[in-house]
Protein backbone atom coordinates (compact mmCIF):
# COMPACT_ATOMS: atom_id res chain seq x y z
CA UNK A 1 0.00 0.00 0.00
CA UNK A 2 1.44 3.34 -1.07
CA UNK A 3 1.76 5.86 1.75
CA UNK A 4 -0.04 9.13 1.26
CA UNK A 5 1.63 12.50 1.95
CA UNK A 6 -0.46 12.75 5.11
CA UNK A 7 0.91 9.40 6.32
CA UNK A 8 4.50 10.42 5.63
CA UNK A 9 4.04 13.80 7.30
CA UNK A 10 2.38 12.18 10.30
CA UNK A 11 5.21 9.67 10.73
CA UNK A 12 7.84 12.39 10.37
CA UNK A 13 6.18 14.69 12.89
CA UNK A 14 5.71 11.79 15.31
CA UNK A 15 9.42 11.03 15.11
CA UNK A 16 10.32 14.70 15.60
CA UNK A 17 8.10 14.97 18.68
CA UNK A 18 9.68 11.83 20.15
CA UNK A 19 13.14 13.29 19.46
CA UNK A 20 12.18 16.56 21.19
CA UNK A 21 10.91 14.70 24.27
CA UNK A 22 14.14 12.70 24.39
CA UNK A 23 16.18 15.92 24.12
CA UNK A 24 14.26 17.50 27.02
CA UNK A 25 14.73 14.40 29.18
CA UNK A 26 18.43 14.35 28.31
CA UNK A 27 18.83 17.99 29.28
CA UNK A 28 17.10 17.41 32.62
CA UNK A 29 19.22 14.31 33.31
CA UNK A 30 22.49 16.05 32.45
CA UNK A 31 21.47 19.10 34.49
CA UNK A 32 20.80 16.81 37.44
CA UNK A 33 24.22 15.22 37.02
CA UNK A 34 25.73 18.72 37.06
CA UNK A 35 23.99 19.48 40.37
CA UNK A 36 25.28 16.23 41.90
CA UNK A 37 28.82 17.07 40.76
CA UNK A 38 28.54 20.63 42.11
CA UNK A 39 27.28 19.46 45.52
CA UNK A 40 29.92 16.74 45.83
CA UNK A 41 32.93 18.49 47.36
CA UNK A 42 35.16 15.42 47.62
CA UNK A 43 38.22 15.91 45.48
CA UNK A 44 36.88 19.16 44.03
CA UNK A 45 38.18 22.73 44.48
CA UNK A 46 36.39 24.54 47.30
CA UNK A 47 36.93 28.16 46.29
CA UNK A 48 33.75 30.03 45.31
CA UNK A 49 31.78 26.79 45.19
CA UNK A 50 28.58 28.76 45.80
CA UNK A 51 28.99 30.17 42.26
CA UNK A 52 29.22 26.67 40.83
CA UNK A 53 26.19 25.50 42.83
CA UNK A 54 24.16 28.54 41.83
CA UNK A 55 24.97 28.09 38.17
CA UNK A 56 24.00 24.43 38.20
CA UNK A 57 20.74 25.20 40.01
CA UNK A 58 20.01 27.93 37.46
CA UNK A 59 20.70 25.55 34.58
CA UNK A 60 18.46 22.90 36.16
CA UNK A 61 15.60 25.36 36.62
CA UNK A 62 15.97 26.52 33.01
CA UNK A 63 15.93 23.09 31.40
CA UNK A 64 13.13 21.82 33.68
CA UNK A 65 10.96 24.84 32.90
CA UNK A 66 11.34 24.33 29.16
CA UNK A 67 10.68 20.60 29.55
CA UNK A 68 7.41 21.27 31.40
CA UNK A 69 6.36 23.71 28.65
CA UNK A 70 7.58 21.49 25.81
CA UNK A 71 4.26 21.25 23.91
CA UNK A 72 3.58 24.99 23.95
CA UNK A 73 7.27 25.72 23.32
CA UNK A 74 7.30 23.43 20.28
CA UNK A 75 4.32 25.29 18.80
CA UNK A 76 6.06 28.65 19.32
CA UNK A 77 9.39 27.46 17.92
CA UNK A 78 7.77 26.03 14.80
CA UNK A 79 6.32 29.47 14.05
CA UNK A 80 9.45 31.38 15.07
CA UNK A 81 12.42 28.98 15.03
CA UNK A 82 14.95 31.74 15.62
CA UNK A 83 13.85 31.91 19.26
CA UNK A 84 15.66 28.61 19.84
CA UNK A 85 18.93 30.54 19.82
CA UNK A 86 17.91 32.17 23.11
CA UNK A 87 18.11 28.75 24.75
CA UNK A 88 21.46 28.10 23.10
CA UNK A 89 22.90 31.39 24.36
CA UNK A 90 21.60 30.77 27.90
CA UNK A 91 22.87 27.19 28.12
CA UNK A 92 26.27 27.85 26.56
CA UNK A 93 26.60 31.01 28.66
CA UNK A 94 25.99 29.05 31.86
CA UNK A 95 28.51 26.45 30.72
CA UNK A 96 31.11 29.13 29.92
CA UNK A 97 30.73 30.88 33.29
CA UNK A 98 30.82 27.54 35.11
CA UNK A 99 33.90 26.42 33.18
CA UNK A 100 36.35 26.76 36.08
CA UNK A 101 34.43 23.95 37.85
CA UNK A 102 33.11 22.01 34.82
CA UNK A 103 30.02 20.80 36.68
CA UNK A 104 27.94 21.45 33.55
CA UNK A 105 30.50 19.89 31.23
CA UNK A 106 28.05 17.34 29.79
CA UNK A 107 25.16 19.75 29.15
CA UNK A 108 26.29 20.77 25.61
CA UNK A 109 25.33 17.32 24.34
CA UNK A 110 21.61 17.87 24.95
CA UNK A 111 21.85 21.59 24.19
CA UNK A 112 23.02 20.83 20.65
CA UNK A 113 20.55 17.96 20.20
CA UNK A 114 17.72 20.32 21.14
CA UNK A 115 18.55 22.43 18.08
CA UNK A 116 18.05 19.58 15.59
CA UNK A 117 14.32 20.01 14.75
CA UNK A 118 14.41 23.79 14.48
CA UNK A 119 17.57 24.92 12.67
CA UNK A 120 19.33 24.23 9.40
CA UNK A 121 22.44 22.04 9.33
CA UNK A 122 24.70 25.05 8.78
CA UNK A 123 23.30 26.73 11.89
CA UNK A 124 23.85 23.64 14.00
CA UNK A 125 27.41 23.30 12.73
CA UNK A 126 28.04 26.91 13.78
CA UNK A 127 26.54 26.19 17.22
CA UNK A 128 28.85 23.18 17.55
CA UNK A 129 31.87 25.38 16.82
CA UNK A 130 30.69 27.87 19.46
CA UNK A 131 30.19 25.05 21.98
CA UNK A 132 33.73 23.78 21.36
CA UNK A 133 35.16 27.29 21.79
CA UNK A 134 33.04 27.69 24.93
CA UNK A 135 34.70 24.57 26.27
CA UNK A 136 38.27 25.65 25.66
CA UNK A 137 38.54 29.42 26.04
CA UNK A 138 37.03 30.30 29.47
CA UNK A 139 39.23 27.97 31.50
CA UNK A 140 42.32 29.09 29.59
CA UNK A 141 41.44 32.75 30.20
CA UNK A 142 40.85 32.06 33.90
CA UNK A 143 44.22 30.34 34.28
CA UNK A 144 46.07 33.12 32.44
CA UNK A 145 44.24 36.05 34.09
CA UNK A 146 44.38 34.73 37.66
CA UNK A 147 47.28 32.29 38.05
CA UNK A 148 47.24 32.87 41.80
CA UNK A 149 43.77 31.38 41.99
CA UNK A 150 44.69 28.35 39.91
CA UNK A 151 44.18 26.16 42.97
CA UNK A 152 40.50 27.05 42.96
CA UNK A 153 40.11 25.88 39.36
CA UNK A 154 39.54 22.23 38.64
CA UNK A 155 42.53 20.70 36.87
CA UNK A 156 42.06 19.34 33.37
CA UNK A 157 42.02 15.57 33.52
CA UNK A 158 41.70 12.88 30.86
CA UNK A 159 38.00 12.60 31.71
CA UNK A 160 37.66 16.36 31.17
CA UNK A 161 39.21 16.06 27.74
CA UNK A 162 36.65 13.41 26.79
CA UNK A 163 33.55 14.94 28.38
CA UNK A 164 34.14 18.69 28.49
CA UNK A 165 36.22 19.33 25.38
CA UNK A 166 36.20 16.54 22.80
CA UNK A 167 32.73 15.34 23.81
CA UNK A 168 30.78 18.44 22.69
CA UNK A 169 32.55 18.34 19.34
CA UNK A 170 31.62 14.69 18.79
CA UNK A 171 28.09 15.26 20.07
CA UNK A 172 27.76 18.27 17.80
CA UNK A 173 28.86 16.28 14.78
CA UNK A 174 26.24 13.62 15.52
CA UNK A 175 23.59 16.31 16.07
CA UNK A 176 24.60 17.94 12.79
CA UNK A 177 24.24 14.58 11.03
CA UNK A 178 20.76 14.10 12.52
CA UNK A 179 19.82 17.66 11.54
CA UNK A 180 21.06 17.09 7.97
CA UNK A 181 19.09 13.85 7.70
CA UNK A 182 15.92 15.46 9.06
CA UNK A 183 16.35 18.41 6.70
CA UNK A 184 16.71 16.08 3.71
CA UNK A 185 13.68 14.02 4.77
CA UNK A 186 11.60 17.18 5.13
CA UNK A 187 12.68 18.37 1.70
CA UNK A 188 11.89 14.98 0.15
CA UNK A 189 8.49 14.94 1.86
CA UNK A 190 7.75 18.46 0.61
CA UNK A 191 8.73 17.46 -2.95
CA UNK A 192 6.54 14.36 -2.70
CA UNK A 193 3.60 16.43 -1.47
CA UNK A 194 4.12 18.91 -4.32
CA UNK A 195 4.24 16.06 -6.84
CA UNK A 196 1.08 14.51 -5.40
CA UNK A 197 -0.68 17.87 -5.50
CA UNK A 198 0.40 18.41 -9.11
CA UNK A 199 -0.84 14.91 -9.98
CA UNK A 200 -4.19 15.61 -8.34
CA UNK A 201 -4.53 18.85 -10.28
CA UNK A 202 -3.61 17.04 -13.50
CA UNK A 203 -6.18 14.32 -12.82
CA UNK A 204 -8.86 16.91 -12.11
CA UNK A 205 -7.93 18.70 -15.33
CA UNK A 206 -8.06 15.41 -17.26
CA UNK A 207 -11.48 14.63 -15.79
CA UNK A 208 -12.71 18.08 -16.84
CA UNK A 209 -11.39 17.55 -20.38
CA UNK A 210 -13.00 14.10 -20.57
CA UNK A 211 -16.31 15.59 -19.43
CA UNK A 212 -16.08 18.24 -22.15
CA UNK A 213 -15.29 15.58 -24.75
CA UNK A 214 -18.27 13.50 -23.62
CA UNK A 215 -20.52 16.55 -23.83
CA UNK A 216 -19.18 17.36 -27.31
CA UNK A 217 -19.78 13.75 -28.44
CA UNK A 218 -23.31 13.86 -27.08
CA UNK A 219 -23.98 17.15 -28.84
CA UNK A 220 -22.50 15.76 -32.05
CA UNK A 221 -24.73 12.67 -31.87
CA UNK A 222 -27.81 14.80 -31.25
CA UNK A 223 -27.07 17.09 -34.18
CA UNK A 224 -26.28 14.11 -36.44
CA UNK A 225 -29.55 12.42 -35.60
CA UNK A 226 -31.47 15.63 -36.23
CA UNK A 227 -29.82 16.13 -39.63
CA UNK A 228 -30.53 12.53 -40.65
CA UNK A 229 -34.21 12.97 -39.68
CA UNK A 230 -34.76 16.03 -41.88
CA UNK A 231 -35.04 14.13 -45.26
CA UNK A 232 -37.40 11.63 -43.68
CA UNK A 233 -39.74 14.39 -42.64
CA UNK A 234 -39.60 16.06 -46.09
CA UNK A 235 -40.45 12.79 -47.89
CA UNK A 236 -43.28 11.89 -45.55
CA UNK A 237 -46.92 13.08 -45.54
CA UNK A 238 -47.53 16.72 -44.80
CA UNK A 239 -48.07 17.52 -41.20
CA UNK A 240 -51.65 17.77 -40.08
CA UNK A 241 -53.25 20.65 -38.31
CA UNK A 242 -51.55 23.34 -40.48
CA UNK A 243 -53.29 25.91 -42.63
CA UNK A 244 -53.19 25.23 -46.47
CA UNK A 245 -51.63 28.62 -46.89
CA UNK A 246 -48.62 27.42 -45.00
CA UNK A 247 -48.18 24.26 -47.21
Amino acid sequence: MTATPEDLTGRLEGGVRAFIRAAHLGRVALGGIGMIVALDADGRPTGNRWIDTGLTIGAMLWVCSLALLSSRLDTILRRRPRLIWIDTVVVLGLIAVDKPWDSLAALPYAALAFLVPYVRPAGLLAATAVAVVTGYVPKLVALVAAPADAGHIAPTTTADLLTAYIGPMIGGVFAWGACTLLHQVRQATARYEDAQQALTVAEERRAEIDARHALADQLHDTISQSIRAIPLRLDGPPPTGLSPLLL
